[in-house]
């Protein structure tokens, strides 16, 4: 028993050591990252480099507060104060990109609250983006009532 506690905890902790540094969404309408883990290829310490020409994936693990019967994206970059949704990626369903907490085994909705999910997708980072700096807003938000069910922002720049 005492060996399977420490297999779990090594993997919890390369979690936490390979895991992005993301900020909370501003507000309070927004879910906190409460025990959440996000992780953004190439991006685990300070801005995140987006290059253009590449895809951009992100894997968020978080637990759900409440049943949904559809997730759906609310994605944009914030330049000067002003939102630009990433287009293909906002408004988007977040089901068919829904995991277990392993990252492996696929879901569906509905899902069930106090549940840990992980959700993983990509998107391209084109190359007619501007390169310029910015904070990237990432939420899922429940498609019936806009409720906030997990959400962060991270500094990142396109390159």
């Amino acid at each position: 028993m005492h060996f399977i506690n420490l297999i779990f905890y090594s993997i919890c902790l390369f979690l936490v050591v390979d895991a992005t540094k993301v900020n909370p969404c501003p507000g309070k309408s927004s879910k906190q990252l409460t025990n959440d883990v996000v992780e953004i290829n190439n991006c685990n310490k300070g801005v995140c480099k987006l290059r253009r020409k590449t895809r951009a994936e992100i894997k968020h693990i978080f637990t759900l507060d409440n049943d949904v019967d559809e997730l759906v994206t609310n994605v944009f970059a914030r330049v000067l104060e002003l939102p630009l949704p990433f287009v293909g990626v906002d408004g988007k369903s977040a089901c068919k990109s829904m995991f277990e907490e392993d990252c492996t085994t696929k879901v569906s909705c509905p899902l069930k609250g106090g549940k840990r999910y992980c959700y993983k997708n990509s998107f391209p980072i084109e190359e007619f983006y501007p390169k310029l700096s910015m904070d990237v807003h990432y939420e899922l938000k429940s498609k019936r009532d806009g409720k906030s069910e997990a959400c962060f922002e991270v500094p990142a720049k396109i390159v």
